[in-house]
């Protein structure tokens, strides 16, 4: 009888939790209006990534885009941001390929910024790589890209970024996944790289709350589930069980609770309630429970 209360609780609050930051984020988009500054987004051009960079736009940010896609691809992203620029900000699409190693990666941080120069405010580390399939069929070349991009690059980048003077506000986001909870069968190192994204948000929240520092730094942690996104192609995701089982939300309603959460400082977005309640009952969930779900949810289907 506990245990129902006690689920029947959690469930309350979760839903009013979900309810009460639909409302704010949906305010918030109308009135917030920022003062002209420039942000550096990740895998930019498409998915969750654009969406973020149009709602920066639209509140007068200058918006710097790496991306790795042709040349047709940005110009279709191009054409969709320059509808929401309305306060006639920079919109930089910069081809670049993050996982090119460290001097490349401090190459183009000193042409971004001019020679530090030009401040980042802002910093979405969206950009992500993964293959489907178990682990020793999977190429080490794509395991190897795989840290490079999501581990190595979005380190470097935020490293970059912190070290940045003069600045009185900065926001930084990292993509993270619920993925990043519990084991991920036949996706293994992709889920590896999340679980290091969201540990090292918390600890450079940690290291930030605990040192005097000349400017306020924020780091949000972006926990998204299955949404609608090229990786879903690229990764042949569909493929897997839990493409028919669980919900899957718009790049645009992810980038929306990103975008507040980010805005407004806070550790972690989760948007949509489905993923709430998966982060909430993961808290609690046995090691052996989540291990079989995931084995069941993440099985692909057999071939012949």
């Amino acid at each position: 009888m506990i245990i129902i209360l006690c689920f029947v609780l959690g469930a309350s609050v979760f839903l009013a939790w979900h309810f009460l930051e639909y409302n704010f984020i949906k305010k918030y988009a109308i009135e917030t209006n920022f003062v002209r500054q420039n942000c550096l987004i990740t895998g930019g051009s498409s998915g969750i990534g654009l969406e973020i960079a149009r709602f920066f736009i639209r509140d007068g940010f200058n918006v710097f885009i790496i991306s790795i896609e042709d040349e047709d691809n940005t110009k279709k992203a191009k054409q969709y941001l320059q509808k929401f620029n309305i306060h006639n900000v920079t919109i930089s699409f910069i081809h670049f390929d993050l996982s090119s190693g460290d001097d490349q990666r401090e190459e183009l941080w000193r042409k971004l910024t001019n020679n530090n120069k030009i401040k980042i405010s802002h910093l979405v580390n969206n950009a992500g790589f993964g293959v489907l399939g178990p682990f020793s069929s999977v190429s080490w070349q794509d395991h190897s890209r795989c840290i490079e991009v999501n581990v190595r690059a979005m380190s470097h980048l935020s490293h970059m970024f912190i070290r940045q003077k003069e600045i009185q506000v900065r926001r930084i986001m990292h993509t993270s996944s619920i993925g990043s909870l519990y084991p991920c069968s036949n996706f293994l190192v992709y889920g590896c790289t999340k679980s290091f994204i969201k540990n090292m948000s918390y600890g450079l929240r940690c290291e930030s709350n605990c040192h005097n520092q000349e400017s306020k730094l924020t780091i949000t942690t972006l926990l998204p589930g299955v949404t609608s996104t090229p990786l879903l192609t690229k990764s042949k995701f569909n493929s897997a069980n839990f493409f028919n089982i669980l919900p899957v939300l718009s790049a645009e309603d992810v980038a929306q609770c990103a975008y507040y959460h980010m805005m407004c400082g806070h550790s972690y977005a989760i948007p949509g309630l489905f993923n709430k309640f998966v982060v909430f009952g993961l808290m609690f969930c046995p090691e052996w429970i989540s291990s079989r779900l995931s084995e069941m949810m993440m099985r692909l289907p057999t071939k012949g």
